[in-house]
């Protein structure tokens, strides 16, 4: 399970909105980062829906980190890396070069998730300062060691 300190990246990173907008990603995005999907229609919410979203959307992330990577994980490891997986794709998470030296034993990936720093606009990968930020944050916290 997610620590606090992976939580607070991703609330802060994420931000909250209480009505539908559009990411820079041009994704309609409602709440704490919750993509809206095909079936849902939210004209707006409140922070306790807000909350439930994310709980729901982190589950989902949690499911990618505890599928995709085989070797043991400490707490801020596996915080940083749901973090990631919250804000990335399966499929960029599944074939990422971290993923694959990780679960190969080097733990020494700090810089390979600071790749992440892009988003897709109008078909071509772009830098986003706010993606710059959150990678830094999630690798300094993957770093951390556990008291």
């Amino acid at each position: 399970m997610i620590n606090d300190a992976g939580l607070k990246i991703i609330m802060d990173s994420e931000g909250l909105s209480l009505k539908p907008y559009k990411c820079p990603t041009g994704h309609l995005t409602i709440g704490y980062g919750h993509v809206i999907r095909l079936n849902e229609d939210f004209d707006r919410i409140d922070q306790p829906q807000a909350m439930e979203l994310l709980k729901k959307d982190v589950q989902d992330a949690e499911k990618t980190v505890n599928t995709l990577i085989k070797v043991p994980l400490n707490e801020n490891q596996y915080a940083a890396l749901v973090s990631l997986a919250f804000n990335i794709t399966y499929d960029s998470f599944k074939n990422s070069t971290f993923r694959k030296r990780l679960n190969s034993g080097d733990y020494d990936i700090g810089k390979e998730l600071l790749k992440f720093d892009k988003g897709r606009v109008n078909g071509k990968l772009v830098p986003f300062g706010g993606l710059a930020r959150r990678r830094r944050t999630e690798k300094l916290l993957y770093e951390t060691e556990v008291r």
